[in-house]
């Protein structure tokens, strides 16, 4: 334990853990893994071969694994693309709305049901993002439906406003899944990070015992586990003026 309480991580523990690395570099680690098992495998060591089974399945898990990510991923982007393109729909429906309504009025923005409509100005509405502005198309449309509205504008713009709600809460609704179901596979990722340690240090634990049996230095057992990647160096704070 560490002074502050908390577990400290011996080096060669480190070798053998996949929890700080990117992704792409845990499969990386593991196909090194792997690759130095098949080698020694395809040598004619039964006893090396024989550990290879749990890495190789690691390996599938990881490709499995890859392709969801990358499912979920395309899925999120999708999710905010719709949002952004029915926040843009709806800003034009509502500003359409608003042109009619005031050649409607003649140009005069104290009629009443011009201000009945928008008692906001429409600069101030279609500002907002589309989980603001949803609300207000709502109650837009609501107001729009109301008897002292004039009847044309009614039916020319009812429909488009109809289908703007539509489909600006469907989008809403599926960037959410599409969010929920991208933290799902990040647990399940974690879930094969914590996986992986075990199956490595289970490893670990087997070529210790070849090693002493077979009585090899530790430059045997170590050369199974390559050195984890270095995390990137922090660019230096450029200096201010007069240095």
């Amino acid at each position: 334990m560490t002074a502050s309480g908390a577990c400290s991580i011996a080096p060669g523990m480190a070798k053998r853990s996949l929890m700080n690395m990117s992704w792409d570099d845990s499969f990386d680690y593991l196909t090194s893994v792997s690759q130095s098992l098949q080698v020694m495998a395809d040598d004619g060591d039964k006893e090396i071969k024989a550990l290879q089974p749990p890495v190789s399945k690691l390996l599938t898990r990881w490709q499995d694994l890859d392709l969801e990510r990358r499912d979920r991923r395309v899925a999120v982007l999708l999710g905010n693309t719709l949002v952004r393109r029915r926040d843009q729909g709806g800003d034009g429906t509502v500003q359409a709305l608003h042109n009619d309504a005031l050649g409607t009025a003649n140009q005069d923005r104290t009629v009443p049901f011009f201000q009945r409509l928008f008692p906001t100005p429409v600069s101030l509405l279609i500002q907002l993002s589309l989980p603001g502005e949803l609300p207000e198309w709502k109650e837009l449309q609501r107001r729009l439906a109301e008897p002292e509205m004039p009847a044309a504008l009614r039916k020319a713009h009812e429909g488009p406003l109809k289908t703007a709600i539509e489909q600006g809460t469907a989008a809403l609704a599926q960037r959410e899944a599409a969010y929920t179901a991208q933290g799902l596979t990040a647990a399940r990722i974690q879930g094969f990070r914590e996986d992986c340690d075990r199956v490595l240090q289970g490893l670990y634990g087997a070529l210790t015992q070849l090693q002493a049996a077979r009585k090899l230095p530790k430059a045997w057992l170590d050369s199974f586990f390559p050195e984890p990647p270095k995390a990137p160096k922090k660019k230096a704070a450029p200096l201010g003026p007069g240095f």
